[in-house]
């Protein structure tokens, strides 16, 4: 090997010899290699990278200037570790916020599961009110009707009831009043009723038979004022002439709603009255009414005023009032000699005298609901076969069952 060449070969060995010099190791590789590192190169992206920076700077100081490398290193840690820090809260500012939202969620369940247990209460104690306004309604109306030796309970208790009675009979008035008023009644009438209430209530407190005696006619004043609002109303609807006092409807035969008719049962129940909803109308058996003669008893005296007052409150029709012909098969309980042609088994009511008794007794009930709502509406109709002797049916015939 010449000189030249042996010059060759020393320098490349020399060149080779530094670069294997310049390779040094990375102190940082492992901690950057940890989890939470990898962790905060997701979450805080713009510090790691610096860290990643400043660790290149380090790898890259030169090798005679380690002051330099350690400074480099130095600030890649650091960096490193605000970049784990940034990650870490942004964890657990999500966490919190995950949490906050499982606390609202269930805030916001335990506020519909409140707000359904408050429904459910406000029902069952609707529910219960109901109740109680129906056993109220039907010792007021219903039992209104027994005779006093029939009544429960002694003076006293007696007394107190009654003033239980007045009270619940102005609040039923006051309610009636304000349907009447919300379907238009004149502001002069509901004066006038208004006025009527308030003088009974201010008698209220003193309980007995005439107290409660003024609370029912109270009652009735509404009743009708609540036919005449409905009759108003629909002589408006149907641009009829008008509407008298005592709910008298122009212009013919009106038909009422089925919510009407709901109402009309719903009263006449309410009243102690037996009610069957027919395709002909709202049929109400009303009795016993009657003893031996057309004069009503005094129960039956009680439920006229209850048959008045649904006929004064519902104001649509005629109202039909069925009493035994001469031609009907019934087994009657009259002692007439029978000239009708059915082949019933009892003793028959055709006579001359069950006919005319019969006729007075529809007569009497006809005279009571004409003196509360038009006249016109209400009709006499001989029936075949009988209805029973001591009761009597009447039908409201606009106010018939649904298909």
């Amino acid at each position: 090997m010449n000189a030249r060449s042996a010059g060759a070969v020393l320098g490349v060995m020399l060149a080779t010899a530094c670069a294997t010099q310049s390779v040094r190791p990375d102190a940082l590789a492992d901690r950057f290699a940890r989890a939470d590192a990898r962790n905060a190169r997701e979450l805080a992206p713009d510090l790691h990278a610096r860290a990643e920076r400043a660790r290149a700077d380090a790898q890259r100081a030169p090798a005679g200037d380690p002051a330099a490398r350690g400074d480099r290193e130095l600030q890649a840690m650091l960096l490193l570790e605000a970049a784990i820090a940034e990650a870490e809260r942004i964890e657990g500012d999500r966490a919190a916020a995950a949490a906050e939202a499982r606390v609202t969620a269930a805030r916001h369940a335990r506020a519909r599961l409140e707000t359904d247990r408050r429904a459910i209460e406000r029902q069952i104690q609707g529910e219960h009110s109901a109740r109680a306004e129906r056993t109220r309604a039907a010792r007021v109306f219903v039992t209104a009707a027994q005779p006093v030796g029939q009544t429960v309970g002694g003076r006293a208790e007696r007394a107190a009831e009654q003033q239980e009675d007045v009270e619940f009979l102005l609040r039923r008035a006051q309610l009636t009043l304000a349907a009447a008023l919300a379907l238009g009644l004149p502001e002069a009438r509901a004066v006038e009723v208004t006025t009527r209430i308030a003088a009974v209530g201010r008698r209220a407190g003193k309980a007995g038979a005439r107290a409660l005696d003024a609370a029912r006619d109270a009652l009735r004043a509404a009743d009708r004022a609540l036919g005449e609002a409905r009759a108003l109303r629909v002589a408006g609807a149907s641009g009829s002439a008008g509407a008298g006092a005592g709910g008298r409807v122009s212009g013919g035969e009106s038909s009422a709603s089925a919510q009407e008719t709901a109402a009309l049962v719903e009263m006449a129940v309410e009243r102690g009255l037996d009610v069957r909803s027919t395709p002909r109308g709202a049929v109400l058996e009303v009795g016993p009414l009657f003893a031996s003669s057309a004069q009503p008893t005094a129960v039956g005296r009680t439920r006229l005023e209850q048959l008045a007052a649904v006929a004064a409150a519902h104001p649509h029709g005629d109202i039909l009032i069925e009493y035994v012909d001469g031609t009907g098969t019934g087994t009657g309980t009259g002692t007439g000699t029978g000239t009708g042609t059915g082949t019933g088994t009892g003793t028959g009511t055709g006579g001359g005298g069950g006919l005319r008794q019969a006729r007075a007794r529809a007569e009497r009930v006809r005279r009571e609901l004409a003196g509360v709502t038009d006249s016109a509406r209400v009709r006499l109709l001989p029936v075949s076969p009988a209805v029973a002797p001591d009761s009597v049916q009447v039908v409201f015939s606009a106010y018939r069952a649904g298909p």
